[in-house]
């Protein structure tokens, strides 16, 4: 992975994010990813004064609307799935439940997440990055 790809976290946030990696190699590939994606939406949350109690509605709504926030949650996923798919990939250990296809931007992240709570409405009080999380092993299963 280049530098600059990680170029909007803080050195802290760096290694913090790698020790957390590190504590954990025994939990499920999901939580791991799921850590990683709480870190973008931390640093995201942060930028955009969004508290940590998002819910999967509240980024729904956000999502219907030009959101920078709902924006910056799905570009934080694509990478996330772009590292985790790299045949330089630093972590691994960290693989994705589910088989996001070539040529899947944030957009079509974001349109899979969108769906998923349109079918399931129940999930919308739900926090967003689990939600996402089953929205995406839903819209792109492994064959």
């Amino acid at each position: 992975m280049a530098d600059d790809d990680l170029s909007r976290l803080t050195q802290d946030e760096k290694t913090a994010l790698t020790a957390l990696l590190k504590l954990m190699p025994s939990l499920a590939r999901v939580i791991r990813v799921s850590l990683m994606a709480m870190c973008l939406f931390i640093k995201g949350a942060q930028a955009q004064g969004v508290g940590a109690t998002a819910t999967a509605q509240m980024l729904y709504g956000m999502c219907t609307t030009a959101s920078d926030f709902c924006n910056g949650v799905f570009a934080g996923w694509w990478s996330v799935l772009w590292v985790s798919n790299s045949p330089t990939n630093p972590y691994p250990e960290v693989n994705v439940p589910f088989c996001i296809p070539t040529g899947i931007t944030p957009f079509h992240l974001k349109v899979a997440f969108m769906r998923f709570l349109e079918a399931y409405p129940d999930e919308g009080s739900l926090p967003y990055p689990p939600v996402i999380l089953v929205a995406l092993e839903k819209s792109f299963p492994c064959r």
